[in-house]
This record gives structure tokens, C-alpha cells and sequence, in this order.
């Protein structure tokens, strides 16, 4: 709506008395961590994920409110040129603008990304994957994120 109700105490969105964004913000700012996971349309998160981020915007009028918790991204998209580093970049950006530290995966310097990605496609052109059946370079990075997640919080 645009209405910059948020930008004013007591920082609120009007429209959270019609939705469950109260909610969702509760869970946001009770969280130590936030993995925030979305495929690529058309190189871009999805509709649901950019609403989800607009909505934030009085939890960052308010002070910041989600400033210093761990941030990652798990991008999926189903070809190999489907705008994956958009997705990446607008995730971590949101996590940016609200202050959050972003975290990477940290495993093989030289076979693992440091943001976990899963591709649909295979080796051939016109080859899938089951959506339910994750590569193995996948599972590994995850694993990798969830540790260093899990080792952080040990300190924080």
C-alpha cells in the first residue's frame, strides 16, 4: 500500500490485523538464526518470499529488530542458468538492510559453495532430478551450513 504506517510509532503495518504477519514476526524475532530458503522465478525470489521481505520493513523502523542474527540463503532453481546469484543477492541483501551477520558454509575450499544450491537439472541437457532426491555436493554444503550454524550459536 505504500503507506508508510511502519515508518511511525509504534511501527506497525496495517494490514497485519488482516494476515499472519504478527505472527511471523514473533517467530522472526524470538529466532537466534534464520535460513532463509527460496527457488528462482524467473531469477528472482518468489512472490510469497518478496512479500514476506516487504513485510519485515517495520521490524527494521522499529529499531532494528532482527540486527545481529545469523542469516544464510538456500537457493534451489530447476536450470542451471536460472538466475540462482539474484536469488542469493536479493536474500542476503534483506539480510543486510535489517543487520543481520550472513553466514556461509565453510567445507572444501575449492568443491563447495559457501550458500548452499541445488540445481533440478543433471550432467545432460535434458536430464532431472527427483525434486525429493538432493545431489550429493548439495547434501554435503547444507551439512556444512548446519554445523557452522550449530557452532556459532555455541559462542553466541
Amino acid at each position: 500500500m505504500a503507506c508508510d504506517a511502519c515508518l511511525r510509532k509504534p511501527h506497525e503495518c496495517p494490514q497485519s490485523k488482516h494476515d499472519d504477519m504478527t505472527k511471523l514476526d514473533a517467530i522472526l524475532t524470538q529466532a537466534d538464526g534464520i535460513v532463509m530458503c527460496s527457488p528462482s522465478y524467473f531469477a528472482n525470489v518468489t512472490g510469497l518470499m518478496k512479500d514476506l521481505i516487504d513485510r519485515t520493513r517495520p521490524l527494521k523502523m522499529a529499531k532494528y529488530r532482527l540486527k545481529n542474527k545469523y542469516f544464510s540463503v538456500i537457493a534451489t532453481w530447476g536450470l542451471r542458468a536460472g538466475g540462482l546469484n539474484t536469488v542469493q543477492e536479493v536474500l542476503n541483501q534483506f539480510a543486510l538492510i535489517h543487520g543481520m551477520v550472513v553466514v556461509g558454509a565453510v567445507g572444501h575450499p575449492l568443491l563447495m559453495a559457501n550458500l548452499p544450491t541445488e540445481t533440478g537439472q543433471m550432467e545432460h541437457l535434458k536430464e532431472f532430478r527427483n525434486p525429493a532426491v538432493i545431489s550429493e555436493v548439495a547434501q554435503i554444503n547444507v551439512e556444512s551450513l548446519a554445523q557452522r550454524f550449530w557452532d556459532l550459536m555455541q559462542e553466541y
